[in-house]
C-alpha cells in the first residue's frame, strides 16, 4: 500500500517501499553469503534501517538477534560466544541493498526467527526464541483486542534490540496496516 508505514527525519515511507528495501537488503543478505537459518545479530541505534533488517531477516529466513547499543561489553560478548552468528551488524553502512529481489519469503512460520534476549538483572541474560507465527499470532490478537487498524500511529520510543519494541511498537503497527513514528 502506498500509505505511510514509517516517518522519520520528516521523511516517510509508505508500506510498499518498507517492503521493496526490506527485501533489497534480503537480497544484499543472500550475496554476501548468508544462508537460510544463519544467524544475524543486529545492534543499531532506533532507526528505519532496523526496521529493514527486521523485515529483512524476515524475509530472507535468516535468525535474528537483536541487541540494544546500551549492552555492556560483557554481556554483549556472552552473547556472541553462545550464539555464534554468521554476521554482526552494528553500523548501518555495513548495510547492503542489492535491486534485485527475486526470491520468496523463505521464513517457516514456525522455525526460530528471532532470539531476543533479557536483560540479565538476574544473572546472565537469557535468550528467548521466537517464531515468526507466534509473533504475528500475538500482534493480531493484541491489536484486534484494543481495536488497532490501519489508523494507529505508534510513536516508537523504546529501544528496537528489546522485545516490547518490536512486538508492541513495530510489528503490531505494521500487522494492523498502520504508521510508525
Amino acid at each position: 500500500s502506498e500509505r505511510p508505514a514509517v516517518f522519520f527525519n520528516n521523511c516517510s515511507i509508505s508500506h510498499k517501499n518498507l517492503i521493496a528495501q526490506s527485501l533489497s537488503l534480503a537480497k544484499g543478505l543472500e550475496k554476501k553469503g548468508l544462508n537460510k537459518g544463519d544467524k544475524i545479530v543486529i545492534q543499531l541505534e532506533n532507526s528505519v534501517e532496523f526496521i529493514y533488517c527486521y523485515l529483512a531477516t524476515l524475509f530472507g529466513g535468516y535468525t535474528i538477534i537483536p541487541l540494544d547499543t546500551s549492552l555492556g561489553k560483557s554481556f554483549y560478548d556472552y552473547i556472541i560466544q553462545i550464539t555464534q552468528p554468521k554476521l554482526i551488524i552494528n553500523d548501518v553502512n555495513q548495510l547492503c541493498f542489492e535491486k534485485n529481489h527475486d526470491f520468496f519469503f523463505r521464513t517457516n512460520i514456525d522455525s526460530t526467527y528471532a532470539i531476543f534476549f533479557t536483560s540479565g538483572t538476574t544473572g546472565k541474560p537469557k535468550g528467548v526464541c521466537h517464531s515468526i507465527g507466534t509473533l504475528f499470532n500475538n500482534a493480531s490478537s493484541f491489536n484486534k483486542f484494543v481495536g488497532f487498524d490501519n489508523n494507529l500511529v505508534m510513536m516508537h520510543v523504546m529501544p528496537m534490540g528489546y522485545m516490547a519494541g518490536f512486538l508492541n511498537t513495530m510489528l503490531c503497527p505494521i500487522a494492523s496496516g498502520g504508521s510508525i513514528i
